[in-house]
């Protein structure tokens, strides 16, 4: 049996954006993937997930905060339906984590290299409230208060640092993702998109399938979805014209990939997330 391949994530900023704050009140089980951002993920309540997070797999304590390198696969699995469970993720790209850590003119002081930084019960605890309250307090304040975190994190001695190797990223396969995600409500066909890299037909499905573990079709629909998932959260728009604002013109199969991606309806993603994920 083949092993399935983490799925590539393309993360709904726009240029003037750098931070995505979800708060998970009921979280589920979350697939490998990876994305170029930071992910700085706190646990809360989920003592016997199993983490994996790029080679190490080992089962969570009740209270855990996790920093991710950029491109490094991970995921978690709950063993049986969760109580009480929250997992709030927190990602950044590399320009916010270098401006948060010169205020404290600490410079860049995580080990080189690193792909995955356990901090102590300790330290989770102690931030707890201040992590929490980035989903309650004002957005324009959120940067500065996850900065201030930032710098806390840093000077914690308790922690346990994990070495590893990044997923390999590929030029021409960052540019589609910029291509696709700027054209995301247009018809974008595999001729479109041989044409944007200068493949051939048989060349680029070969290349779609082996870095990303689907056809094409499915990793545009993927960007599609992430998207919408963006405007289910900060808009009251109805489903329907959120579909056809994405670029799906069937209702319906929009509404069966999205629950297949997500796991839940449209509506009950709005219903468990609206205000509960900030993008600044």
């Amino acid at each position: 049996m083949v092993a399935k391949l983490p799925f590539r994530e393309r993360l709904p900023l726009n240029e003037d954006e750098s931070v995505i704050i979800t708060d998970h009140i009921a979280p589920t089980s979350f697939p490998l993937h990876f994305h170029r951002e930071y992910e700085l993920v706190f646990f809360y309540n989920c003592k016997g997930i199993e983490l994996t997070i790029g080679t190490i797999k080992e089962k969570a304590d009740n209270i855990e905060l996790v920093l991710i390198a950029p491109n490094i696969p991970h995921g978690w699995k709950f063993p049986e339906n969760p109580k009480n469970a929250r997992i709030l993720t927190i990602q950044f790209n590399g320009q916010f984590l270098i401006d948060a850590l010169k205020k404290k003119n600490s410079g860049h002081v995580f080990s080189e290299g690193f792909s995955t930084i356990f901090f102590s019960s300790k330290t989770a605890n102690q931030l707890s409230e201040k992590l929490t309250g980035l989903i309650t307090r004002k957005k324009k304040n959120n940067k500065t208060e996850l900065k201030h975190i930032l710098q806390f994190i840093t000077q914690s001695p308790d922690k346990r640092t994990i070495f590893g190797t990044q997923e390999k990223v590929y030029p021409e396969l960052t540019a589609l993702d910029e291509y696709l995600a700027a054209n995301y409500n247009r018809k974008i066909t595999l001729n479109d998109a041989c044409s944007f890299t200068g493949m051939k037909p048989s060349t680029f499905s070969r290349y779609i399938n082996k870095h990303t573990g689907k056809p094409f079709i499915i990793y545009f629909n993927n960007i599609k979805l992430s998207i919408s998932a963006r405007h289910l959260c900060e808009t009251d728009e109805k489903v329907a014209v959120i579909a056809l604002l994405s670029g799906f013109t069937n209702l319906a199969n929009f509404n069966r990939l999205f629950k297949d991606r997500y796991g839940l309806t449209p509506l009950k993603y709005r219903a468990l997330y609206y205000s509960r994920k900030k993008i600044i």
